[in-house]
C-alpha cells in the first residue's frame, strides 16, 4: 500500500483482520517536469523488484502520487491485481488520478471490511 496520511492506521486495522500489509513510504510531492520524471523512473524499478521479490496478491493505492502511479504500471504489468482506495470529498483530478483509475481493477472505500471483502471474495490472485 502507497503511504499516504491514513494508511497507516487503515493498514495497522487490516493487521487486525489477518491481511498482511507492507507499506511503501512516500517522498515528498514532486513539481513535476525532470524530476517527477526522475522520481517515477525510480519508482518504477524499486517497484518491479519488490514486486518481484515479495510477490504481493494485490496492491493498494491510497494516494494519487508519482509512486502511486509507478505501483499501478508496475502491478498491471505484472499482473498483480490493484484497488485504489477513494477518500469522499478527495481531489482526485490529475493526471495520476486519471491514469490510476483507468488502471485499478477496484475502487474501494477507505474501510476494512470493504478491503478484506475484494482481497478475499471478489479478485483472483495470482498464481
Amino acid at each position: 500500500m502507497a503511504a499516504s496520511g491514513n494508511a497507516a492506521g487503515l493498514a495497522e486495522k487490516l493487521d487486525s483482520e489477518d491481511v498482511a500489509v507492507k507499506l511503501h513510504p512516500e517522498g515528498p510531492p514532486a513539481d513535476g517536469g525532470p524530476e517527477e520524471v526522475d522520481e517515477i523512473a525510480r519508482d518504477l524499478r524499486e517497484l518491479e523488484r519488490l514486486l518481484e521479490e515479495d510477490g504481493p496478491d494485490a496492491v493498494l493505492l491510497a494516494s494519487d502520487s508519482s509512486g502511486a502511479l509507478a505501483a499501478v504500471l508496475v502491478a498491471t504489468k505484472l499482473g498483480t491485481p490493484v484497488a485504489r482506495i477513494e477518500t469522499p470529498g478527495e481531489d482526485s483530478t490529475g493526471p495520476n488520478a486519471r491514469l490510476i483509475r483507468q488502471l485499478a481493477d477496484a475502487v474501494l472505500a477507505p474501510e476494512p471490511a470493504a478491503i478484506v471483502d475484494w482481497i478475499r471474495g471478489t479478485y483472483t490472485p495470482r498464481a
